[in-house]
């Protein structure tokens, strides 16, 4: 049986919205155009440290920051700016359907303080998995995945879910991103929310698609030295090699 963590609920106009975004002004107008059509009056904080073609859309919030910021920095900035009490992260290349409910996520911040949904490949609808727990042991970190495909998967405790989950904005703010890991940043965040006692859960009946599209420069940021920001996490959690 699970334990209450608390008992306060929240309504759906408690929930905050927020993307990093770096030159790829359709995918944000997508997303925001498909969010749209199940939360109208939501605020939404979009962060970006590249060019960026603003719009006009109700209670959008643009965060502009120099170029090659980086996410990390980008969301540190953000998230104490956030007044809603609640946040849900989102890639900028995700696209709502009828099956993106995030309200489905409250009931489980009694239990858990980070609450991950199931991201779909946008032309197949497969499961993209990076969900499951860590172990280390002789200077080598695994992620073992768990089962995350289809069926009447429940929900269960994990170490590390995507990039789409809900959050209280004030336990966000216990785990904050390290600003000089711009890549390699996911699983050295989950370590950093361990560290700071927020266990994940992951709740597959909430998902949002993933549209993946990229430009040249998109690229280039994107996958611009790996290889030096993988080493520096390495060298961060003393370890000698990481298998994900």
């Amino acid at each position: 049986m699970l334990l209450q963590r608390d008992s306060q609920r929240y309504q759906v106009d408690e929930i905050a919205f927020m993307v990093k975004t770096v030159e790829r002004p359709l995918c944000l107008r997508r997303l925001i155009h498909s969010l749209r059509e199940q939360y109208p009056d939501n605020p939404v904080y979009v962060a970006s440290d590249g060019e960026i073609e603003e719009f006009t859309d109700h209670n959008v919030h643009y965060v502009m920051f120099p170029p090659d910021t980086g996410a990390p920095a980008c969301y540190n900035a953000v998230l104490p700016t956030i007044t809603n009490p609640l946040m849900v992260l989102l890639d900028d290349d995700f696209v709502f359907t009828e099956r993106t409910r995030v309200e489905r996520f409250i009931p489980w911040l009694e239990v858990a303080e980070v609450i991950g949904g199931a991201v779909l490949n946008y032309k197949t609808g497969l499961h993209q998995n990076f969900v499951g727990d860590l172990a280390a042991k002789n200077g080598v970190m695994t992620l073992h995945r768990r089962e995350v495909g289809e069926g009447n998967v429940a929900p269960f405790f994990c170490d590390v879910v995507m990039n789409f989950f809900m959050a209280r904005v004030t336990d966000m703010l216990r785990a904050p991103w390290d600003p000089d890991q711009k890549l390699f940043r996911h699983l050295d965040w989950f370590i950093t929310a361990g560290l700071a006692g927020l266990k994940p859960m992951y709740c597959p009946a909430v998902s949002v698609l993933h549209r993946n599209e990229s430009t040249p420069r998109y690229r280039e940021l994107r996958h611009q030295e790996l290889p030096k920001y993988r080493a520096r996490f390495l060298e961060k959690h003393h370890l000698r090699e990481v298998h994900e």
